[in-house]
């Protein structure tokens, strides 16, 4: 790996194009999708605020070492820097560069999940009858604790997206195919890449990001070996976001459209509080 992902001129493109298309993307969404990409544009910039204060600590470095040998003065541009003639900032993240990237990679998934998890409780709300073949049990104390109907469901709703807030991705996706609740896939992709996401985060999360077993059944093709670190590229967080992404979009399109939940308006240039874009020197 060349280090921390934001050296590259291909980083830098992929990062103002994810950027420009959260703060651009004007669209009817599920609330649960407006709370994903607001935490995705957080995420976001806060990956590319860090890369761009090492970059310009460094360039101020370089401007200050030139002034003081009394060199002639010759402008460098900070990414061309990073790469030929990396500062300390530069040098010190790129020695912690894979848990740089396992920490965005695994809230990127999270976030992912939180939204599933969201939208269910949205779906659920408007169609509370996809709950009647799970036959909860309910005491009789609780269930003299409520004052009406509207109480006892939503009581039923909340407990049931609570525990599937703590199950694995695998058991979240088939109960919500048995109920019809559509969980999109880019066209083109396969299935198998987006569980490989999730094994990833599962490592990063459970194993200290060490391959284990489980991560192996899911991707049979890994170049990656049982107890070694599953190593991550430089564009791996922003390309996992923009894929991610994708499946949010159109699975909130199938499921707004099939369970007719309420949409709001999201446009990400006024409700992003904070939107990073990095390496731009005025």
């Amino acid at each position: 790996m060349q280090g921390l992902l934001p050296y590259t001129s291909a980083v830098s493109e992929h990062v103002h194009r994810l950027t420009r298309d959260l703060v651009e993307n004007k669209c009817q969404v599920s609330s649960a999708a407006r709370a994903y990409f607001v935490a995705l544009g957080h995420d976001v910039a806060l990956h590319s605020l860090t890369i761009d204060l090492a970059l310009r600590s460094d360039y101020t470095t370089f401007v200050a070492r030139q002034a003081l040998d009394r060199k002639e003065w010759r402008d460098r541009d900070p990414l061309e820097l990073a790469r030929t003639d990396p500062g300390p900032i530069t040098t010190e993240l790129r020695k912690h560069s894979q848990q740089f990237l396992e920490m965005f990679l695994a809230r990127a998934v999270d976030n992912f999940q939180c939204y599933i998890v969201d939208l269910v409780r949205e779906v659920l709300r408007k169609r509370p009858e996809i709950l009647t073949s799970s036959r909860p049990s309910i005491s009789v104390k609780t269930l003299l604790s409520f004052s009406s109907k509207e109480e006892i469901v939503h009581y039923i709703i909340e407990r049931k997206v609570n525990s599937l807030a703590y199950q694995g991705f695998k058991e979240l996706q088939d109960w919500c195919t048995e109920r019809g609740i559509p969980i999109a896939l880019p066209t083109g992709q396969q299935r198998h890449e987006l569980t490989e996401i999730i094994a990833t985060r599962n490592v990063i999360v459970h194993n200290r990001g060490l391959v284990d077993e489980k991560y192996l059944k899911v991707s049979a093709t890994s170049p990656f070996k049982l107890g070694g670190c599953r190593l991550l590229e430089p564009t791996d967080f922003l390309e996992v976001s923009e894929f991610i992404s994708e499946c949010v979009l159109q699975t909130d399109a199938a499921t707004v459209s099939k369970f007719g939940i309420p949409v709001v308006r999201w446009d990400g240039s006024k409700e992003l509080m904070y939107m990073s874009r990095p390496h731009e020197r005025e």
